[in-house]
């Protein structure tokens, strides 16, 4: 389930990305090189944040819920080798086991709301936007969209900030109940998402989140145990499955995740 590619070489960082992403050069299981995406964390987020498998998880979520995202991969790298990118105290904070990567989509240019889209049509707004809802992702706005478009499509990007529940704050462990995934979905501002004022008059004429709905009752949960046993096998810290599973399945087996959206649209 998560392909490991192997680094040859560093070509630089990507510009716009907090997070400092880097494009490489590395081979696939067939030896065949190309570009792609890697994205380093720090060792702190890694462990109260769970950043590199809240990548793997959303990139995961997004095909189920058929949207783009770039194909991801797993590389581990020796820091020496980002030695001319990154100063001393950098590479001390980084965490050094297995990191998120993905594959480089090239010609492609950051979604922009005020500009012509020829492709993206009205239910794309509603499944990137139902998609961020129940992933609780705090980072798709005007100011940073995380929403790649090329010359046939639209990817979305950039998922650590996504699942709050899903993490230890200062080592703690957050405690995992309905009650706890109701009061964060309720709080969770969507306002000042990318698509909220499209939505906003959109669902006033359509039922915009039918597919939403549809790919939610079909979530196969077999698959995220899967997800988690390459994990363990690459050691990629996260929080355990249940809390994630527990959340999905209360959003699965009430239809309180999609009434929320409508409410927060009315």
């Amino acid at each position: 389930m998560l392909n490991q590619i192997y680094f040859v070489s560093q070509k630089g960082f990507i510009q716009g990305g907090s997070t400092k992403p880097i494009l490489i050069e590395a081979t696939n299981s067939k030896n065949e090189i190309g570009n792609y995406v890697l994205k380093l964390f720090k060792r702190k987020h890694e462990q109260e944040n769970f950043s590199t498998s809240k990548e793997f998880i959303s990139s995961f979520l997004a095909s189920e819920f058929d949207i783009n995202t770039p194909e991801s991969f797993v590389i581990k790298i020796d820091p020496s080798f980002l030695s001319d990118l990154l100063n001393e105290d950098e590479l001390n904070q980084i965490d050094f086991g297995y990191h998120f990567c993905t594959e480089f989509i090239p010609d492609c240019n950051t979604f922009n709301p005020f500009g012509t889209n020829n492709f993206l049509k009205k239910w794309d707004f509603a499944n990137v936007f139902s998609f961020d809802f129940l992933m609780l992702n705090t980072d798709r706005d005007r100011r940073k969209p995380n929403l790649l478009l090329n010359h046939e499509d639209f990817y979305v990007i950039d998922h650590e900030l996504t699942l709050p529940f899903y993490s230890k704050p200062g080592g703690i462990p957050t405690n995992y109940n309905k009650k706890t995934f109701f009061s964060i979905t309720n709080s969770f501002n969507i306002s000042s998402h990318i698509f909220y004022h499209f939505m906003k008059k959109e669902v006033k004429k359509t039922s915009p989140f039918d597919e939403f709905e549809l790919n939610l009752n079909r979530l196969n949960f077999n698959k995220i145990q899967l997800l988690f046993l390459e994990f363990s096998k690459f050691s990629i810290l996260n929080d355990g499955i249940n809390g994630l599973t527990d959340y999905l399945m209360w959003c699965k087996t009430n239809n309180y995740i999609l009434d929320a959206l409508n409410k927060k649209l009315n």
